[in-house]
């Protein structure tokens, strides 16, 4: 064990076997030092702070859980990856975050090989997965896939896609959901409303593993009878959890866990890893976590310039791009009521907030 009145114990990790020798009362603590690391480098130099910091027990969990990096990692966005980078050697490299000659503020092969692929957006991730279990089984490289996909990632074509690919290939794979309701503005859609459902009835696992136990009790029981029992069983699974689309595609779901409990993360995928099938775990994270500005407003904390830690983010006087977009948006709908606005998800980010208070009274989130 390490003495923790010595060092910080996030400077003793320097690779994610490091974080294996570790008690729960230390990584506790690391997690409130990786916190604070993680809003001392974006405050210093800009970056991606609320998407960070929602994922620092689900770093420590899947570190703890693979062996990196003979499996491999692939976060989806990879913007979100700042302590994995800080937990695979680049903690010195990240004191110089998004500088000349720093570090990448995304994922980057170049930089590491414990960056699999460039991730610069989202969706790609389960595509890029089924690229590297395909490429372990034609080289014999063995090792293990994980994938990380936000929730509102998970809506994409070319998730879509590979999630339809991965039922049908039935390779061993792992694919975390991070679902924090969020992309960078709230999720709307089915996909969103069908994960809300699964946040709401967590006791879906526990009806499941009630009922199976209970079959397994009844010793002569007829074929008809045990049959009708599992068709109840699967119908209550199917109408209160998102297991409905992934189990549908041929993927187990097990969930939802909470994220920022490092024992139930790790416990869960310790379990799916041990399948030989794909698997997708469902993770719940908060936004922001342990930052109470970026908390309130983790879309306003989404990816932020430089500023001050401790009062948080003022108002900037600069014009952006987007706010004389949205301005000259304005006074042309101001003359031309015809005037129709399709936000890209979200309205803050592309200058379309007033535009919005204004003039938006369709809606069809």
């Amino acid at each position: 064990m390490i003495d923790l009145n010595t060092k910080r114990i996030l400077d003793t990790v320097n690779q994610p076997s490091d974080l294996k020798k570790l008690s729960p009362a230390q990584l506790n603590v690391l997690a409130g030092e990786a916190r604070a690391e993680i809003i001392s480098l974006v405050a210093e130099h800009g970056g991606h702070l609320s998407s960070n910091l929602g994922v620092v027990e689900l770093t420590i969990a899947l570190c703890r859980a693979l062996d990196l990096p003979r499996d491999t990692l692939i976060w989806d966005v990879g913007h979100q990856s700042y302590l994995y980078k800080l937990f695979t050697g680049r903690r010195e490299a990240m004191r110089s975050l998004r500088s000349l000659n720093g570090a990448c503020g995304f994922s980057s092969p170049a930089e590491s090989p414990y960056d699999f692929a460039v991730s610069g957006h989202s969706s790609t991730s389960l595509s890029v997965g089924i690229g590297a279990v395909m490429a372990n089984e034609l080289t014999g490289a063995g090792g293990r896939v994980c994938c990380v996909i936000g929730d509102g990632a998970l809506t994409g074509g070319l998730a879509m896609e590979a999630l339809d690919q991965i039922g049908h290939l039935k390779r061993p794979m792992l694919i975390v959901i991070n679902d924090n309701e969020m992309s960078i503005a709230k999720n709307v859609g089915s996909i969103s409303t069908l994960l809300s459902k699964a946040r709401s009835a967590g006791r879906y696992q526990r009806a499941k593993d009630t009922v199976e136990a209970a079959l397994d009790k009844i010793p002569y029981a007829g074929d008809k009878v045990r049959d009708a029992i599992r068709f109840v069983k699967d119908h209550i699974k199917y109408a209160v959890t998102a297991g409905t689309l992934f189990e549908s595609m041929g993927i187990t779901y097990l969930g939802p866990v909470n994220g920022h409990s490092v024992a139930d993360m790790e416990e869960l995928f310790s379990r799916a890893l041990k399948m030989d099938e794909p698997v997708a775990v469902h993770v719940l994270t908060k936004k922001g976590k342990g930052y109470a500005p970026a908390e309130a407003a983790p879309q306003k904390y989404h990816g932020v310039g430089p500023f001050d830690a401790a009062a948080g983010i003022g108002k900037s006087g600069a014009q952006t791009f987007s706010s004389v977009f949205g301005d000259e948006l304005c006074s042309i709908a101001k003359d031309n009521p015809a005037v129709v606005a399709v936000t890209p998800s979200m309205a803050l980010g592309s200058g379309l907030s007033e535009f919005e208070k204004k003039y938006a009274f369709l809606t069809w989130a």
